[in-house]
């Protein structure tokens, strides 16, 4: 797995006020301070470069709604586990076998079910 294809927090320097919150949560200890100033003179956090796992853990401690989010690189699925997966679908769904068993009348209203289902006492 090349390091593009890794999740990694992607940080918008400029919308960082440094409050170290999400340095603090990531458990794996890939965000810091930076040593660079952003346009409004704080040091933005940034990403080390390696360890992120992508769960997110720094995003839901951030308080600055457009500072910090997650990319999580879509996984490609080799084609044969495609076809397995397509051969291990149902054809017909739960909800086609109840119409089935209990059609609409023509007016909407649903008609009498079969004898077999009927519950309860008389």
């Amino acid at each position: 797995m090349t390091s593009s294809e890794k999740p990694y927090p992607q940080v918008e320097a400029d919308c960082c006020k440094s409050c170290g919150r999400c340095v603090a949560a990531c458990p794996q200890g890939c965000l810091r301070i930076s040593e660079h100033y952003n346009r409004y003179g704080v040091k933005a956090v940034a990403y080390q470069g390696t360890g992120c796992v992508g769960c997110g853990i720094c995003f839901y401690n951030c308080p600055e709604p457009y500072a910090l989010k997650i990319i999580r690189p879509e996984k490609q699925v080799p084609s044969d586990r495609l076809k397995r997966a397509e051969v291990c679908q149902p054809s017909a769904s739960p909800l086609n076998a109840v119409k089935a068993e209990f059609p609409l009348s023509s007016q909407g209203a649903c008609q009498q079910a079969p004898e077999s289902s009927k519950g309860g006492a008389q």
